[in-house]
């Protein structure tokens, strides 16, 4: 009887320690007001609760994913060189009272893809060009490989909070980069 009691404190454990790390990032800030979020809801996208498991983005990726608790979006520019060193920039913005987890580890996984090469496949916190409460940014560098259009792809893991919750989402993003 003891090794089961044992098993189930161990599980239950494991199922709080990410609640417990959320709730460590989400604190009251003096800008925020009590029950600001997604009018009264309590959850980023109108549920109520804590914090939820990531949700992974259903549908086909694009530039932009957004939600009632933020706005993520890639960006590049007109044009770039081939053999050339460019980047791209994907930021993140709080919405309706949400602001960006500070604590959780934000991630953006890079995706190989035929005619684009990264210095690095994978970001996190010390790699962003600006981070906030507000926003989070970043300079993805790529050098293409050849000409044409090339498809950039990113998923970013990352969690937003208000004074009541913390949720972590998980999207995808799709940018098309034109090299000459």
């Amino acid at each position: 009887m003891l090794g089961t009691q044992t098993r189930f404190t161990r599980a239950a454990l494991g199922a709080l320690i990410p609640l417990i790390v959320l709730s460590a990032g989400c604190s009251e800030s003096a800008s925020e007001e009590p029950g600001s979020a997604s009018n009264g809801a309590g959850s980023p996208e109108g549920g109520e609760g804590a914090a939820v498991a990531p949700a992974a983005e259903e549908g086909p990726a694009g530039p932009e994913a957004s939600g009632d608790s933020y706005a993520l979006r890639a960006q590049g520019q007109p044009g770039y060189a081939s053999g050339a060193l460019g980047s791209y920039q994907i930021e993140l913005e709080g919405r309706g009272g949400w602001h960006v987890n500070q604590d959780y580890p934000i991630r953006i996984a890079l995706a190989e893809v035929e005619g684009l090469s990264y210095p690095k496949a994978e970001l996190d916190r010390a790699d962003a060009a600006d981070f906030g409460d507000e926003r989070a940014r970043f300079e993805i560098p790529f050098t293409a490989t050849g000409a044409g259009t090339h498809q950039a792809q990113a998923h970013v893991h990352f969690a937003m909070c208000n004074p009541e919750n913390c949720v972590l989402l998980d999207r995808r993003l799709a940018l098309d980069l034109r090299v000459e």
